[in-house]
């Protein structure tokens, strides 16, 4: 198994594995409550995990975890103690940005996951996705 996380590569590891696999994973979670059995980062942990497990299938590197998730969500989770949800605004400045980022260091595909509320969150990463990709063109 090779290392997959972009943050423990050093920089000639990383052109290395980016030129054999140009694929860049990028998940979005959220710090929010998950009842008393989960910890509070729990969608950031388990889709970085999703995300490691495939990029060991076909290559490329994984972004750490963003923990950053949006919401308000209408459970009200948002006004419960470990949510620190942010705006939608926030959140997509945030992925085009490093979408920018991603793309000018020769990165050819780019994994964007929700693990956060796909109903919600997905939408908005989907939208995100469709302004790049409409902007780039």
């Amino acid at each position: 198994m090779s290392e997959k996380r972009f943050e423990n590569l050093t920089s000639i590891q990383l052109a290395v594995e980016l030129k054999r696999a140009p694929v860049a994973y990028f998940s979005i979670g959220s710090l929010e409550h998950h009842g008393l059995h989960l910890p509070v980062g729990f969608d950031a942990m388990w889709i970085h995990q999703a995300c490691l497990a495939a990029a060991e299938i076909t290559g490329g590197v994984v972004l750490p975890p963003t923990f950053w998730g949006t919401g308000p969500c209408l459970s009200g989770i948002e006004n419960l103690p470990g949510s620190l949800l942010l705006r939608e605004t926030t959140i997509r400045t945030l992925i085009l940005d490093i979408f920018d980022q991603l793309v000018a260091s020769q990165n050819k595909v780019i994994v964007l996951v929700a693990g956060h509320n796909p109903g919600m969150q997905g939408r908005l990463l989907g939208q995100v996705e469709n302004t790049y990709q409409n902007n780039k063109s």
